[in-house]
């Protein structure tokens, strides 16, 4: 029953968010719109755009840059852990005699 209880405090808050952001959001968006003769529309549509090329870039060098320096990031961590004082380190499991 707890979880139903859950289910429905979950949409009720999310109804409420939704609700909330027409009553209040689109009237606001409105009269930005008419405020500044339509600029505040060409803002989401400058952050669509600076997000296209942000993922362009990512795909065409980005994942290829990770891939190349997989093995120097692994040396080091290696290396790293080669370094680590003796107290860094957990201390080794040892079986138990009976």
């Amino acid at each position: 029953m707890d979880q139903h209880d859950d289910s429905r405090s979950n949409m009720r808050a999310t109804l409420i968010v939704v609700t909330t952001l027409i009553l209040f959001g689109v009237p606001c968006l409105g009269v930005l719109t008419l405020a500044t003769d339509g600029i505040i529309l060409a803002l989401p549509v400058g952050i669509g755009f600076l997000s296209v090329v942000g993922l362009a870039h990512y795909l065409f060098w980005g994942r290829s840059l990770s891939r190349q320096t997989e093995g120097e990031r692994e040396e080091a961590k290696i290396r790293e852990q080669m370094e680590a004082e003796e107290w860094d380190m957990p201390a080794p499991r040892r079986p138990h005699d009976s």
